[in-house]
């Protein structure tokens, strides 16, 4: 699970664990495509033990993860530094984590994608209640992906069109 900044105290804890103390393993990888270098390394720590009962009991594997990354723009290269960290009940190997992680980047950056292109989530006005248009997004996209529709955004606009087609959708299995 990342640790993210709504989590103030967690990250905090983490944070001092990898600057007050040495990982217990460490993985790098190098990737380059196009105009684009990234060097990402992982920094595993085990011993959680230092951290406070109320989290000590939740996790035993402490991970960071630093993402250097340099793309070209055709002029110079830029270059950026992210740091995030994660948690874990269990322990893997490096680069099990590593596979874990992107795996869901990858799953994060669909869902949101979708979520923001196709159902224009992050253009919402609704500030009172707003979870509940979002769970209602998250009904509709759900229906669209069980009935097997690959294309959200041109699904919605064909129903927007007629509405007659949402009669149409499975439900559920039903």
């Amino acid at each position: 699970m990342q640790v993210k900044l709504n989590q103030k105290h967690l990250l905090e804890h983490c944070q001092r664990v990898s600057n007050n103390w040495n990982p217990n393993q460490t993985h790098a990888t190098f990737e380059k495509e196009r105009n684009r270098i990234e060097k990402r390394e992982i920094l595993i720590y085990w011993n959680t033990s230092y951290l406070p009962k109320s989290f000590s009991d939740l996790v035993k594997v402490i991970i960071r993860v630093n993402r250097t990354t340099k793309i070209f723009d055709g002029r110079a290269w830029i270059r950026s530094y992210e740091e995030s960290y994660y948690i874990s009940t269990i322990l893997l190997s490096p680069r099990e984590f590593q596979s874990a992680i992107r795996g869901h980047w990858g799953i994060e950056n669909r869902s949101n994608h979708v979520r923001d292109c196709s159902l224009g989530e992050d253009a919402s006005r609704i500030r009172v209640k707003a979870g509940i248009m979002g769970t209602c997004r998250s009904i509709a996209l759900n229906i669209m992906r069980v009935n097997g529709k690959e294309n959200i955004a041109s699904e919605v606009y064909q129903n927007c069109l007629n509405i007659q087609r949402l009669t149409k959708y499975r439900f559920l299995g039903f």
